[in-house]
């Protein structure tokens, strides 16, 4: 399982905005791999995001998630794999490093049966650069929307900054989040809400995010 350290990763943005942080991150192992995952606790989630079969992903509901995350290091060209996925390995999406995209830069992993579709984010992101993730997914029919910034302005009320990456991704539905890694890499502050106000709080903290999962605890 991923090591809780007792120090936090941090974003402050070009304006000078510091993202509210607690202390804690997680660190995953250096052997073989990690995986570890939660189920979520449907009780907790606003009902127009639910399906009627309890999960969560209802058409016409948009969900925003955030992260901080950064690798040790970059193994250009070879099998590293480190993510933060939503779903199950059949079906979901995944956000960090795909061995699918060879250059290490962060992506997006779209996941459909035996189907995997990977996007890379940024060529300026590549995954030992500390990046603050916020991701917009608008679960629509058929085929969802998926937004991606990296590193966004905070404090935003009205106008939303332009996306790093927008994409369509297959349709899925989930209640469990996870991280796998076959590397070492830290992430810390993920959060699950409904506005990006709510999943970009700024220092100090407040509370307030409806979801959210700091040092591995759902909140």
């Amino acid at each position: 399982l991923p090591e809780s350290q007792g120090n936090t990763l941090s974003f402050t943005d070009a304006a000078g905005t510091p993202l509210a942080a607690k202390p804690g991150m997680l660190l995953t192992a250096t052997g073989a791999h990690t995986h570890c995952s939660r189920k979520i606790g449907m009780n907790i989630v606003p009902p127009a995001l639910l399906t009627q079969d309890n999960k969560i992903g209802q058409d016409h509901s948009v969900l925003w998630l955030s992260f901080l995350a950064q690798a040790d290091n970059i193994d250009a060209g070879g099998q590293d794999e480190a993510y933060i996925y939503l779903g199950s390995y059949d079906e979901g999406i995944m956000l960090g490093q795909s061995r699918i995209i060879k250059s290490g830069h962060w992506s997006l992993q779209s996941i459909s049966g035996k189907e995997k579709k990977a996007f890379r984010i940024d060529n300026d992101y590549r995954a030992d650069r500390r990046s603050f993730f916020v991701v917009r997914i608008s679960f629509l029919p058929g085929a969802e929307e998926v937004s991606v910034w990296l590193d966004p302005q905070l404090g935003l009320q009205d106008q939303l900054p332009q996306e790093s990456l927008q994409v369509r991704v297959a349709d899925f539905r989930f209640n469990e989040i996870g991280i796998y890694a076959n590397k070492a890499i830290s992430f810390d502050e993920i959060r699950l809400g409904t506005s990006f106000e709510s999943v970009t709080q700024i220092a100090p903290y407040a509370g307030g995010a409806e979801l959210a999962v700091a040092s591995g605890e759902m909140e």
